[in-house]
């Protein structure tokens, strides 16, 4: 990967993690503030999460023609996995922002906060082992 990408990648990756673990706990009231300051944070986050969509498909171009040349294998399986993952924390961001049944709403948030978490981890352990290799 080039390096200006890759770096472009590292830092929205790092302020969408930031502000969504910084909106998870506002969110379940472990770090309580005000309605102001936690409305701009929900936002930030947001905004983020579509810059990094636009950062990620640039990125995805190159891995998904990776994992299509691949024959069974579990490189293939992971990054399959990986692009569902991704869709899905989408798509449970869709919902959270416009489906407003508290039910549905509260099985979508903890799914995404669920799904961010995983994905971050999972982030970093891409990193680090393409880092050592």
């Amino acid at each position: 990967m080039q390096k200006h990408i890759r770096i472009l990648v590292i830092f929205t990756s790092t302020i969408l993690a930031i502000s969504g673990i910084i909106s998870t706990l506002i969110e379940t009231e472990i770090w309580k503030t005000s309605t102001f300051i936690r409305s701009n944070i929900i936002r930030f986050h947001v905004s983020w999460s579509i810059i990094s969509c636009i950062v990620i498909g640039i990125l995805l171009e190159n891995h998904v023609k990776k994992v299509i040349k691949y024959k069974k294998s579990k490189k293939k399986f992971l990054g399959g996995l990986s692009l569902t993952l991704f869709f899905l924390i989408l798509f449970t961001s869709f919902i959270i922002r416009h489906i407003k049944i508290s039910t549905i709403h509260s099985i979508a948030t903890t799914t995404h906060w669920v799904l961010g978490l995983f994905l971050i981890f999972t982030f970093l352990l891409h990193f680090f082992a393409k880092k050592k290799a």
